[in-house]
Order: C-alpha cells, then sequence, then structure tokens
C-alpha cells in the first residue's frame, strides 16, 4: 500500500515547481519524495492505488437503504435526510 503522506508531498512539490505553462515534466526535484528514475509514473501509480482504496461515497438519494416519500423526504435506517446528505455506510442502488 502507498504511504498517502508521501504522495501528498511529492504531489504538492510538483505543483509548486515555477514551470512556464506549456512545460512538460521531464525530470524530478531533488526534495521530491520520489526522485530518480520513474519517478513521475511511481508517483501516479501510487496516486491511482490510493484513490483505488478510497470507498465510494453514496448520496442517500442514491442509497439503497433510502425510502423516498411522495414527497421528496428521504429516510435512510430511519434517520431523515436531504437529498444532498452521503450515508457513512451506503451502498448505491
Amino acid at each position: 500500500m502507498p504511504d498517502r503522506e508521501k504522495v501528498i508531498e511529492a504531489l504538492e512539490t510538483c505543483r509548486d515547481q515555477d514551470n512556464p505553462p506549456g512545460y512538460r515534466f521531464t525530470s524530478c526535484v531533488d526534495d521530491c519524495p520520489y526522485h530518480g528514475n520513474g519517478c513521475a509514473r511511481k508517483l501516479k501509480e501510487d496516486a491511482i492505488a490510493l484513490l483505488k482504496e478510497q470507498k465510494e461515497l453514496v448520496r442517500c438519494s442514491d442509497c439503497r437503504h433510502a425510502d423516498i416519500s411522495p414527497s421528496g423526504l428521504i429516510k435512510c435506517r430511519g434517520i431523515f435526510r436531504s437529498r444532498e446528505w452521503y450515508c457513512a455506510d451506503g451502498e448505491r442502488k
């Protein structure tokens, strides 16, 4: 599993480089935690892996546990919620 803090630090380092518009990233700076050959590819792979590990957020209006009344109120697991509320343990319909 990739180190979340390392990925964040590397992304911030790349973002903060003062490159002109249209600059194509070809080399890594020394203070990047991924510094070395293939650093950009490894950083991208780790960032993708971290995103895939995250659980999908499901709005109550899209959750299989929600009951939507004719008036549009949403009751999810016994509690009334707004359509924009996210369920902590939501599962898409």
